[in-house]
């Protein structure tokens, strides 16, 4: 009975993960980040993405292919409505590298809990739940991920 019991211990995360199959777009953005300094953080920066662009269906982000919704604060509008601030990229690939080259301007740590940290600290987002979400985001791909690429 107890091995059985630990059997489904084991067994029910496994479930709870695979609820929701992961869009293309996020293992190609975990693939773009794993190849950086940036991979032992590349599952919470594929959780970013996942989180800003509502898992890869926001209309919004498709149309500017700015899945981690950088900000381009020299755009004129950015005064009165920052919502369209959003830069426009061409592609998924240059929404990556533009990523990566904010986090690595300002400077954010390559390690897990000091990212998280980071992102708190630097106010990346003004949702103060922000973290606890992209956890919990991060938990439910990070297997998926690690799995596709072993």
């Amino acid at each position: 009975m107890r091995k059985l019991l630990s059997f489904m211990i084991l067994l029910i995360p496994a479930i709870c993960y695979t609820k929701r199959p992961l869009p293309d777009e996020a293992y190609y953005v975990y693939n773009f980040f794993s190849k950086t300094e940036y991979k032992h953080v590349a599952d919470i920066i594929t959780s970013q993405a996942i989180l800003e662009s509502g898992w890869f269906k926001s209309r919004m982000h498709i149309k500017l292919n700015n899945y981690f919704s950088i900000k381009d604060w020299l755009d004129y509008r950015c005064a009165r409505r920052p919502i369209y601030c959003l830069k426009k990229y061409k592609s998924l690939k240059h929404s990556c590298q533009g990523m990566y080259s904010y986090i690595k301007n300002k400077r954010y740590s390559t390690i897990r809990n000091n990212y998280y940290i980071d992102l708190k600290r630097k106010r990346y987002a003004k949702d103060p739940h922000y973290v606890r979400k992209l956890k919990k985001i991060t938990k439910h791909i990070k297997y998926r991920l690690y799995y596709a690429y072993k």
